[in-house]
C-alpha cells in the first residue's frame, strides 16, 4: 500500500485500515517515507525496501508523483498496480 497514511479521512488512511479489518489474510506492507509505523504495521520508505517483491502494489499517492511511483513498482518486479487518488 503505497501512499499509506495515519491521516483519517485521507485515501492512503482509509484503503489500509479497510485492508487491515475486512478480513484480508494476506501480508500488509505500508509504504510512506515518512514513517516507521503506520496503523499498528511497519512501513517502509519505498518498495525497494520492501521484505519481497508484493503481487499487487495499491498507489494512493498524489498525480504528480503517480509515474515515478508506477515506474519504482515496475523496476521492483511488481506485476499488478491499483492506483487511486
Amino acid at each position: 500500500m503505497i501512499g499509506a497514511s495515519e491521516k483519517k479521512g485521507s485515501v492512503g488512511y482509509k484503503l489500509l485500515y479497510n485492508l487491515i479489518n475486512a478480513g484480508y489474510k494476506g501480508d500488509i506492507h505500508p509504504v510512506n517515507p515518512g514513517k516507521d509505523m503506520i496503523q499498528g504495521l511497519h512501513a517502509y520508505p519505498n518498495v525497494k525496501d520492501l521484505p519481497g517483491t508484493p503481487d499487487l502494489a495499491i498507489i494512493a499517492v498524489p498525480a504528480a508523483i503517480a509515474p515515478n511511483v508506477v515506474e519504482e513498482c515496475g523496476s521492483a518486479g511488481v506485476l499488478g498496480l491499483i492506483i487511486d487518488n
